[in-house]
């Protein structure tokens, strides 16, 4: 699962999203590894406040 909070898939087809749907599927019957998931999801900040302050500092690295 790696470092984030859920599944995706690079390009627009439905080959690839079946890959993840079977990938998310596979780690929904390990439970150890869907709670892991569902924790990271859950404990992680998507308030406008982060995503305000992310854009400020990229803001700031572009007029550098």
């Amino acid at each position: 699962t790696g470092a984030g909070n859920g599944f995706t898939f690079s390009y627009y087809s439905a080959d690839d999203m079946l890959h993840v749907l079977r990938m998310a599927v596979s780690c929904y019957h390990k439970k150890d590894v869907w709670h892991t998931l569902m924790k990271r999801g859950m404990t992680a900040d998507f308030s406008w406040n982060k995503s305000a302050a992310e854009y400020l500092d990229l803001y700031r690295q572009l007029l550098n």
